[in-house]
């Protein structure tokens, strides 16, 4: 299964055409979309235009500057809502939720890190799972430009306790990048608003990914 994934695109004017160039150059099975879509919910109508053209299926979830009253639009503009679900797809299981903890940097779609990670152990019921979050967990992915780090540690441990195969995340821009740490490859795309994203093939042989 190929996936294009991408985050943070904070309703960016030049993401929906960025976004498309990719699906066409890359053929991916499905879409994934890792939270703050929206610049907290605007710019009207954005939804549409980012996920209306694209041709395979958008698995997505909100991210703290996505407003509660924009998921339900996420569906109705024609992507999956992942958040708080666990879905099967191509022969892999999704599990997914979106939002972060509270944090000085704000946002409209905030929940405790202990509520996210007990939602995702519900839906966690084996190892080997596809996660898709917003917050990255603890130690991966988190560190910001100022040097100190913004995961949540109540993921991280659920991580360590239940592995999954593949954990996608968003939300800290400065820390695009690829990890593998025991079982898990971790990926954050970078922020779409500024045209990153990545190209992951989850196979018999394992997982692997790229940035775009």
């Amino acid at each position: 299964m190929r996936l294009l994934v991408a985050s943070d695109l904070h309703g960016a004017d030049r993401a929906p055409a960025e976004l498309q160039l990719r699906e066409r150059e890359h053929r991916p099975d499905a879409i994934v979309l890792c939270g703050d879509i929206t610049d907290r919910g605007k710019p009207r109508g954005f939804l549409k235009r980012l996920i209306g053209p694209l041709t395979a299926p958008v698995l997505a979830i909100p991210g703290n500057c996505d407003p509660t009253w924009v998921h339900p639009e996420i569906e109705e503009a024609g992507a999956t809502l992942l958040h708080g679900r666990r879905l099967e797809r191509g022969g892999e299981t999704f599990v997914g939720f979106g939002g972060t903890g509270p944090h000085p940097f704000g946002g409209p779609f905030q929940v405790p890190e202990e509520e996210i990670a007990a939602q995702l152990r519900a839906l966690l019921t084996e190892p080997g799972a596809i996660v898709v979050v917003h917050q990255p967990p603890r130690g991966v992915h988190d560190r910001v430009r100022w040097g100190f780090r913004v995961g949540s540690r109540p993921l991280a441990a659920l991580v360590e306790w239940r592995p999954p195969k593949l954990l996608l995340s968003g939300h800290v821009h400065e820390a695009r990048g690829v990890t593998r740490k025991g079982a898990t490859l971790y990926v954050n795309p970078g922020p779409g608003k500024r045209g990153c994203a990545a190209l992951v093939e989850v196979g018999p042989a394992g997982v692997e990914a790229r940035l775009l």
